[in-house]
């Protein structure tokens, strides 16, 4: 993502990894946003890819990669119990 490097250092930080609360495994891998920026560079830095808010950190993190299903099921085995959201959304986009 070579059109990254316009954001970085002043917007972005270090590539790092966000963990799952409950287990502590990594489940998303990308850059937390350092500090507020412009609304039009803020959806100009959505359209790389998906944008997360991280209430524990209270920032916005860019998401470079995330744990799959299949990745998922592979790592902890088949799927037991699943819990969607209000609108019968289970997390997945």
């Amino acid at each position: 993502m070579e059109n990254l490097d316009r954001f970085k250092p002043f917007f972005l930080g270090d590539i790092t990894e966000v963990t799952d609360k409950y287990c502590d495994d990594p489940i998303m891998w990308g850059y937390y946003l350092k500090r507020s920026m412009p609304s039009e560079l803020f959806n100009e830095l959505r359209s790389f890819s998906q944008m997360e808010y991280i209430d524990s950190e209270e920032s916005w993190f860019l998401v470079i990669q995330a744990l799959t299903r299949e990745e998922a099921i592979l790592k902890y085995g088949q799927i037991t119990e699943e819990i969607f959201g209000p609108r019968g959304e289970d997390g997945s986009r």
